[in-house]
């Protein structure tokens, strides 16, 4: 699960909706009403809600386009309520049987309120992870009891961040860096994150996206 995602106000128009996706790389995110969750909007969504013969009225034989009026449309027009909820709480087992075909983000609820979200792209991370984890406990490159830990913070920090300096983030999780460096290219290996060696800034660690495109 992901805390920190992008998401839309119901109020909030195609263009920026598009525009936002594009930007993010995303396909599809969930749409609020203040702090009310109102549904998910998706590309394949938004190109259901488009297509001629369901929006008629909108294509018309003069225009390759009907882009003037698609402007106006608010996605709160366009969002679907997710026939599918998680929890914060579910095994893996679970979210696998949930999210497989679903070509949108499954929010999940705690006490009502959405705290995250789940894309196929968090189920690859996760299991990729685990490989790295695998490799990390076999080489020995820390503690037993410290290496989960390391590797999902890690991770979590370079996702966040975007990028960051090796020596910043060996400094955030508390471990030497070239123990960082030993989980970053383990990260690396496995297609988490990227390492990208530089002369005045050092050893630069990127996120790596798993969305489909």
């Amino acid at each position: 699960m992901r805390s920190e995602f992008i998401s839309f106000n119901s109020e909030d128009r195609l263009e920026h909706v598009l525009r936002t996706m594009a930007k993010e790389k995303i396909t599809s995110a969930p749409v609020f009403e203040g702090e009310d969750y109102t549904g998910v909007v998706s590309e394949i969504g938004i190109v259901d809600f488009l297509r001629p013969k369901k929006f008629t009225l909108l294509w018309k034989k003069n225009k390759p386009s009907p882009i003037e009026e698609m402007n106006l449309i608010l996605v709160g027009q366009i969002a679907k309520k997710s026939s599918v909820i998680l929890k914060p709480d579910q095994e893996l087992i679970d979210v696998l049987s949930k999210i497989v075909r679903r070509p949108y983000c499954i929010p999940v609820f705690d006490s009502g309120k959405v705290v995250g979200i789940v894309r196929e792209e968090d189920i690859i991370a996760f299991i990729l992870k685990e490989f790295v984890k695998e490799d990390v406990q076999e080489a020995q490159i820390l503690d037993n009891s410290n290496m989960q830990t390391e590797v999902d913070l890690l991770y979590d920090v370079v996702r966040q961040k975007g990028k960051i300096k090796l020596r910043d983030a060996a400094k955030q999780l508390g471990i030497s860096e070239k123990s960082c460096e030993k989980l970053a290219k383990s990260l690396a290996e496995h297609q988490l994150i990227t390492m990208e060696y530089t002369f005045f800034r050092g050893l630069i660690l990127k996120g790596v996206s798993h969305e489909k495109k």
